[in-house]
């Protein structure tokens, strides 16, 4: 499964957080449907709320759909996943956290949560939480790239 939170302030839309991590998981599976490939499991995308407030609706899924389904061990597949991806900086397969966001719910209940990492030097960083976080801040190239690497890692996973 791949999820993403819903997030905007009243300042602006959200686009960098998170309206790209929400397109990127979507357009993942947009492309694996795309490639008529028939993966032996259910893919399924999670789009939360509640980010800010506490990590509520990733919290919630993992209570509702993935408690007692520990599996560390995964880590070491998830690395072999993003191996062919690693000249495009896709080399990170953590169960440590890399900053606030949704995954850590999975981690804490023992799934390998981890997070597409990208450069943060002309977006996240400068835009989030502020009236900067509009549209024209997004990079599709980089949109494009990301939605590859995860479509990729899900079908993978799906076939194993």
């Amino acid at each position: 499964m791949v999820g993403a939170h819903l997030n905007s302030w009243h300042s602006a839309t959200g686009a960098t957080d998170n309206a790209e991590g929400c397109s990127i998981a979507m357009e993942a599976l947009r492309i694996v449907i795309a490639l008529g490939v028939e993966p032996r499991r259910t893919i399924r995308v999670a789009l939360w709320g509640g980010e800010e407030q506490g990590l509520l609706g990733s919290q919630e899924y993992v209570r509702q759909h993935l408690a007692g389904e520990e599996n560390r061990e995964a880590r070491e597949i998830v690395e072999a996943y993003l191996q062919p991806f690693n000249d495009l900086g896709a080399t990170t397969a953590t169960l440590q956290g890399v900053g606030s966001t949704d995954h850590p719910s999975l981690i804490r209940a023992g799934l390998p949560g981890f997070q597409e990492i990208h450069d943060y030097t002309d977006c996240d960083v400068g835009t989030h939480h502020t009236n900067a976080d509009t549209f024209e801040r997004v990079d599709a190239e980089d949109l494009k790239q990301a939605a590859a690497v995860m479509a990729s890692v899900l079908y993978h996973a799906s076939i194993r």
